[in-house]
């Protein structure tokens, strides 16, 4: 067994694999070779990517540009127009420095404060909602669809025994019913008293 395995290892190596197929002569050419490797390199890819943990990228920490509307930076809240509106030079990078610090200041100490409690908070939420979504709402769901086909099955035999043949006895009272249409006209003659 072993010698069949390291001889079918080292004709891999050469880009050329025996079979036992009768069509093919025994020999499997380097392009599916070239496949095989292409199939396993994927499924090794894929179980290194399934172990890893994803890194958080420190620089770019909206990705996905799910806050793109909270650009609340200086220039994208004060805005100077032209020359005529301009405030000193000095009292302008005050006013930065004072908007810049003290936002940043608050937010931190807000995330420290509030933002982490509330991260775990929506963290159990969320897996909360995975977990009932995944063992409890997706199964009844779709023993809910099972039951309604199945009932579906009932009431259409129902609706073909009873309700059917009663609506077509009806109709068929209406089959002799015959209406034409005539073209005339009347004249309406006024009287006068």
């Amino acid at each position: 067994m072993k010698t069949e395995t390291q001889n079918h290892s080292s004709e891999q190596l050469n880009g050329i694999i025996h079979c036992s197929n009768e069509k093919s002569n025994g020999i499997i050419h380097p392009k599916s070779l070239s496949r095989f490797q292409k199939i396993k390199k994927m499924s090794t890819e894929y179980l290194v990517k399934a172990q890893t943990v994803p890194i958080i990228d420190i620089d770019e920490r909206d990705p996905l540009g799910i806050n793109k509307h909270l650009q609340l930076d200086w220039q994208n809240v004060f805005c100077e127009p032209d020359k005529s509106a301009h405030n000193f030079s000095t009292l302008w990078k005050i006013s930065y420095n004072t908007y810049h610090y003290t936002k940043l200041c608050i937010y931190r100490f807000l995330v420290a404060i509030i933002g982490l409690p509330l991260v775990f908070i929506w963290a159990l939420t969320f897996a909360f909602y995975t977990f009932f979504m995944i063992y409890l709402v997706t199964p009844c769901r779709r023993l809910f669809q099972s039951i309604i086909v199945e009932l579906g099955i009932y009431v259409h035999d129902l609706c073909a025994a009873f309700i059917a043949p009663f609506f077509r006895a009806i109709g068929a009272q209406f089959t002799d019913f015959r209406i034409r249409l005539a073209n005339e006209q009347v004249h309406i003659t006024k009287q006068i008293q």
